[in-house]
Formats: C-alpha cells, structure tokens, sequence
C-alpha cells in the first residue's frame, strides 16, 4: 500500500527506514531531534540555509553532521542548499 507509515517511536522508526522498503530513496524532513536520532541511518543530508535571523530554538548538530558527512555546496538563487553525503 501507497502512502505515509504511522509510527510512535524512535525504534519504530529506524526498522520502517531500514526494512519496510528496503532499496528505495526515503525522505526525513526534520526536526534537529529526529535528524539526530536517526543519523546513524541516514547516508545524505539536505540542509537549505536562508540569510536572515529567524529566531529558532532547535539546530542540527552541525559539528558531529561535519564530522559523519562530506559537503557539497549547491548553487541556487535564492537560498544556499548543502548536500552532505556520508563519509
């Protein structure tokens, strides 16, 4: 069945990542905690920065994301986008 799978726990969430579709292209759209939590399994990360001062309260760990991921930086227009690939 097509569409979204409901899950109530970080654990839960890692074996619907790794096993339910195994060989296909999962998207995790934030937030910082769950980024971080599932970190262990996740082979790129997509970070879109956007100039300004936008009063947030939660960050990507940005230090372990350098030390876990290469970066490569993407041209684009309007706001800066990061792809960070697994070392």
């Amino acid at each position: 069945v097509d569409g979204p799978d409901l899950v109530m726990s970080l654990q839960e969430a890692k074996s619907v990542l790794q096993y339910t579709y195994p060989g296909t292209q999962k998207w995790i759209i934030g937030g910082a905690m769950l980024v971080e939590a599932l970190m262990p399994i996740i082979d790129e990360i997509w970070i879109s920065r956007i100039e300004g001062t936008h009063g947030c309260d939660a960050f990507l760990p940005s230090r372990k994301i350098a030390t876990w991921y290469h970066r490569q930086r993407i041209p684009h227009n309007t706001l800066d986008l990061e792809r960070w690939v697994r070392r």
